[in-house]
């Protein structure tokens, strides 16, 4: 579970979706903290984001990152989650 030093002691994240809220609702520099946090809490506990999250993507990034031409959302989401066997890190 993550603790948010912000709120009260009791305020810990049960999902990774509550956590990932938590963190946004906090203000500041949101993409940057809601980024690191979802990765963190992605890893942590596991889950997918909510299909209500994602859906009005409708599977598509759009970035302006030079020499990076993938497009699908659920290709890279299917990339990173291999990348423990192309590291050879189990």
């Amino acid at each position: 579970m993550l603790s948010l030093s912000r709120y009260r002691k009791t305020d810990t994240a049960q999902l990774a979706q509550e956590g990932l809220g938590l963190q946004i609702a906090q203000g500041n520099d949101t993409d940057s903290y809601g980024c690191t946090c979802g990765s963190i809490l992605g890893a942590y506990f596991g889950q997918e984001l909510p299909k209500h999250w994602t859906q009005p993507f409708n599977d598509l990034i759009h970035t302006t990152m030079g020499n990076f031409y993938e497009t699908s959302l659920s290709k890279i989401v299917a990339r990173m989650r291999n990348l423990h066997h192309i590291t050879g890190k189990d």
